[in-house]
């Protein structure tokens, strides 16, 4: 081997020493350049390199279950509203809500604007429904009737915007993004 491929190989061995973390000073001044030394060292390099990518790893997959943790228990804070039942009271239509606080705050007044289609999807009236107080933890259950509206011309109920989300250090994220729905009726349901 002449005496400049020995000298670049010394450097790059150098440069991947360097990089890979192990003492390539004093290899480097040794003069060690054998293969067999040189293999040696790199696998050993290559065993720590690995291991310091598993730890890096390992504590990014940690550090991500804190952050999931965290933001499951903020999305655990949640509202739930059913439309449980719809039901004809003479020329009007019955609307019951079932609705539930997962919340650690009471609310002193939560209203939605509604907007009530028919079936053949066109807009038949705007309104807000007043779920009034709802304690955390609690389930409660809300009726509102339509008045000259028949149930069987329903065919959507959209809740529109929040009319009002009022409650003592509560987040009004809570009622908007924290608004699940759920429907036990025929016609849609959503927000």
């Amino acid at each position: 081997m002449n005496a400049q491929s020995e000298s670049e190989q010394r450097y790059l061995l150098f440069l991947i020493a360097s990089f890979v973390d192990f003492d390539a000073q004093l290899m480097f001044n040794s003069g060690e350049t054998s293969a067999i030394k040189i293999e040696s060292e790199l696998l050993e390099c290559s065993v720590r390199f690995s291991f310091q990518i598993a730890l890096i790893l390992i504590a990014g997959f940690v550090a991500s279950l804190a952050g999931v943790t965290s933001s499951s228990a903020q999305s655990a804070e949640n509202i739930t509203l059913e439309l449980n039942k719809i039901e004809p009271v003479g020329n009007d239509c019955l609307l019951t809500f079932v609705v539930s606080s997962k919340s650690a705050k009471n609310l002193n007044k939560l209203a939605y604007e509604f907007v009530v289609f028919d079936d053949q999807f066109r807009v038949q009236r705007m309104t807000v429904f007043d779920f009034r107080e709802l304690e955390a933890g609690k389930l409660r259950v809300r009726q509102f009737q339509l008045p000259e509206t028949k149930c069987e011309g329903l065919g959507r109920l959209l809740i529109n915007d929040v009319s009002s989300c009022d409650g003592s250090e509560v987040d009004a994220s809570l009622c908007t993004q924290g608004l699940t729905l759920t429907n036990k009726t025929k016609i849609e349901f959503l927000n």
